[in-house]
């Protein structure tokens, strides 16, 4: 039988405010996207909206802090 281990972490403050910030900005992202989408009345390829991410990085700075991969996935 196998067994799941469940782990407690208590990250310092400061990770756990930039862990926050993190989050919020990967919440506002999805957000701005889908916002994007519904009024674009279609619905791209992953890979098109995800080729909008340089020019979303330039004029939206918060996005510098979060890790690409990240983005991408979100």
């Amino acid at each position: 039988m196998r067994y799941n281990y469940k782990y407690r972490l208590d990250p310092p403050e400061a990770l756990s405010e930039t862990l926050l910030h993190h989050v919020d900005t990967c919440r506002q992202l999805y957000n701005h996207v889908l916002y994007k989408l519904t009024e674009a009345g279609e619905i791209p390829a992953r890979y098109k909206v995800q080729g909008t991410l340089p020019d979303l990085k330039s004029w939206w700075g918060d996005l510098n802090d979060v890790h690409s991969k990240v983005l991408q996935m979100v």
